[in-house]
Parts: C-alpha cells; structure tokens; sequence
C-alpha cells in the first residue's frame, strides 16, 4: 500500500521496539489470553494497544491520530474528521450537544435512530417533529424538504435540524435541497448518515451528506464499510460549526480508553477506501444489476427496483406476500444466508464491497425455491405486517424532564391518556411506536395489541397481559 496508515504503522513500530510491557492493557499484549480465545489466534493481542508515547491521545490529539484524521478529511473532502470508537452514538451526541443549549428547539424526524433521543435527553434541547410517512412496500419514506421547510418558517427559534439520510432500508432523500434550506435559516444542519458512509466514493450512489454541504455528518463506517465494529467517525465542513465546542463536546462524550485495533482499522480502511473503492464499487453495481435482470418477480415476493437518484444500490429490499416467517428463516438458513433486517414481510440484504458472485448465486438460489413454494407455506403467523407508527404527535413532556419523571407499570389497555415513560420498538429495531413524552392513544393501543405485541421492546408481560411505563 502506498498510502500513509499512521496509526497502523505507529503501532507496528511499538510492538517491534518493545519487548516487555508494563502498562495497559492487562493481556500484556496477550502475554495471558483467556483458553475460549486461544483459537482465535495470538498476533492481534499484540496489536491491542493503549496511550503510551508515540501512539498518540485520541481525546488530546497531536501526532498519529491527528495525522490519520487529516487524511481522512481530506479523502472525504471536508474541513475536519474525527474518529470514534463507540459508534455513531458518540458522534451523534457529539454533534447535537455542540450545536443546541437546553430548552432550545431542534427539528428530528419522529423515527430517528434512539440514540438522537438519548442525546436529547442529554441536551435538554425541545424536539420539534418531523412526522415519517411510508410507501406502498410500508417502508418509511425519505425526508420531505417541504415539510422541513414549514417546520422551520413556523418555528423561526429551532437551533440546529438532524436528519436521518439514507434510512435503513437505503431510502435517500433531497440532501443538497435539504441544506440549502437549512443554511437558509443561518443554522446547522446534522446528518445521520450512519448507514452511508461509502457514497462518497462512487457515483452511483445517491449524494452524500458531506458533498452536499452538510455541517455535520456522522457515518458509522463499520457498518458499510470493511471496518471493525464501533468504527466510526464524524466530519465537520463549513463556518457554522464551533469547531472547539464540538471537540469539547466529544471528549465529554468519548471514552478516554479507546480501541486502537478500532482506529488502526479506521485508519487503513480510509486508504483501502481511496485506492480501491471507486472500482471496488463500479464492480458491486455491475453483480447488484445482474442480479435485478436475473431475478423475475415472482407472486411470492418483489424485489424493491433500483433507483440510483432516491436509493442506495447496495441495499436489496425483498418484500414477500405469503410465506410465513418460519419458512423464510429456515429457508435462508439452509442455503447459508444472514440476512442484515427482518421486518414484518421485508426482508433486507446488505451488499458490501466483500460481496461476491456466489454470495449473489446463493441469494437468488433462496428466492427461487420461495418462488417455487407458491401456494405452500402460507402466512399463519401475525407478524406479518410493518409497523407505521400511529403516534398522537403530541409531546406532553420533553425528552430530559420525562427521563427523570416518576414512573409507574399500567395494563396497556388502559394507558390511553396517559404519558408513555419508556420507548416501546419493534425487534429488531423498526420505527419506534412510543416515545417517553408521547401521548398513549386509543388507536396507538389498538395497533399494538392487534400486532406482534410479543416481539415489542418495552412493554411487560404479566399473567399473559401487557403493561407499560407511563409517568405518574
């Protein structure tokens, strides 16, 4: 590799240099390592490294680190990068608590990501929001520039605006659109671009936030992206941003012990990134087209077209009209498959740049045999159907004041008029249904009971009846 990797070849020179380590972490750089490891192999311990001299602070960062982040920028062409070890939850939090004050107002969309409503409690900022709507396949739609629009003339004091871009399922929204109309209300916008961190690097993708223009665009590399998991990093571009208060903000956030094997493998996927994934990608689209020619739809399911503008290629959304949800997973079992998302009829399959030819023979294999199963195996179960979330809209309490309520467990069937105290979600995760602060409404009750109440985080069960947290 050509490319300078500071933190990989920074920590290859300590290991070569030292021979006895005094210091954390406590493996000795696996001088000792548990027997279930042993298997797993020894050389990685070595590589497990903490801040002794010349590996840099990530939190106080001055040499390798910030040469590594420097590079990263500028592969993505922004002002500044920083890497994070705990997700795009850190940069997340990071982001907003840098750019809004308690009681503040910021505009999010209704089925963001949990962690942007934990960083609202951490905040204390007042959430303005964006209601989602959903497609004819009951997946939620892209952001609305419009509706952001309104949302920002109607509320001329909201501080900052946070939208998820792509969603889950790879659906883009009007980025470029969506910044001009931010910028023109002279504030920030954050964009979650968790799920996107490889557009930059090809055309056929939808715009990434950081071509766009976004002030802040956090991506959790490691999950598109031949990263460790917990890699992740959040770029920063433009005037708007207080640099300072973000760095402040992320060293508040951050643990001070972060992974070196995790930055290590930021580092080196940045310059795997900028040698290879422009061709890498071109030859992933070429197998995803294949595939879309070679598979017919079929009265048993429907494959989501491509849409190079409006969705992300690499994402295959399969929705399927009668199988039941047994079959499917037994299905996907037999021919070796793990699917990335499984939510009510969809099924979402995760292409990446270690994606290969059988992967996708594989695949079609499984959608041929359910092809085949016309008629048998129908659907009996109940979970059957996506979850559109049925919400009042109404918030009674802000996220931080209804964090610290008093709590009380009441029987679901009589919660209509109370105040929701815990989030109530679909697993695995889906748009949440309930949010703490939402008003528990009659129809609310009525689709969770008449659905998959079982597989619904944060409710309780109880003598075969549900209950769930309200504030007293």
């Amino acid at each position: 590799m050509s490319q300078r990797v500071p933190i990989c070849e920074a920590i290859e020179n300590f290991c070569k240099a030292t021979d006895s380590r005094w210091h954390t972490p406590g493996h000795s750089g696996g001088a000792v390592i548990p027997d279930a490891l042993k298997s797993w192999g020894h050389q990685v311990w070595q590589y497990d490294v903490t801040e002794v001299e010349g590996l840099d602070y990530l939190l106080d960062k001055t040499g390798v680190i910030a040469e590594a982040e420097q590079l990263t920028a500028k592969a993505y062409g922004v002002t500044d990068t920083m890497f994070l070890t705990q997700g795009s939850t850190a940069g997340i939090q990071s982001a907003i608590l840098a750019t809004v004050k308690p009681g503040q107002k910021i505009l999010v969309q209704r089925h963001s990501h949990i962690s942007i409503w934990n960083s609202l409690v951490l905040s204390g900022a007042e959430p303005i929001w964006l209601l989602p709507e959903y497609d004819k396949w009951g997946l939620v739609k892209a952001f609305d520039v419009k509706e952001i629009e309104l949302k920002l003339a109607a509320n001329p004091d909201i501080a900052a605006v946070v939208l998820q871009n792509p969603t889950y399922e790879g659906r883009a929204g009007d980025i470029i659109a969506a910044v001009n109309a931010v910028h023109s209300f002279n504030i920030p916008l954050i964009v979650d671009e968790a799920h996107g961190a490889h557009w930059h690097f090809c055309d056929r993708f939808p715009v990434s936030g950081v071509d766009a223009g976004a002030d802040l665009v956090i991506q959790s590399a490691h999950k598109t992206l031949p990263v460790l998991t917990g890699g992740a990093w959040v770029h920063s571009q433009g005037s708007i941003i207080d640099q300072d208060r973000l760095v402040a903000m992320s060293r508040l956030i951050h643990s001070s012990s972060p992974s070196y094997l995790l930055m290590a493998s930021l580092d080196a996927c940045r310059a795997h990134l900028t040698e290879q994934a422009p061709a890498g990608y071109l030859r992933l689209f070429e197998m995803v087209q294949r595939f879309h020619q070679h598979v017919k739809q079929s009265p048993e399911y429907r494959v989501l077209p491509l849409n190079l503008v409006h969705h992300d290629f690499s994402k295959i959304n399969v929705h399927f009209l009668s199988q039941s949800s047994e079959f499917l997973l037994n299905t996907t079992k037999k021919y070796g498959i793990m699917f990335e998302k499984s939510e009510g009829r969809n099924l979402l399959f995760l292409t990446t740049l270690g994606t290969n030819s059988n992967d996708f023979k594989r695949l079609e294999a499984f959608l041929a045999e359910c092809s085949r199963a016309q008629g048998r195996n129908m659907r009996t179960d109940r979970h059957s159907l996506m979850f559109q979330a049925v919400n009042s809209g109404k918030n009674i309490y802000n996220p931080r004041v209804i964090f610290y309520k008093e709590k009380e467990l009441v029987r679901l069937a009589e919660a209509a008029g109370r105040v929701a105290a815990q989030p109530v979600s679909q697993t695995p995760p889906g748009v949440p249904l309930i949010l703490p602060g939402e008003l528990i409404t009659k129809e609310l009750i009525d689709c969770i009971s008449q659905n998959q109440s079982a597989e619904l985080a944060g409710l309780s069960v109880r003598n075969n009846d549900f209950f769930i947290s309200v504030a007293k």
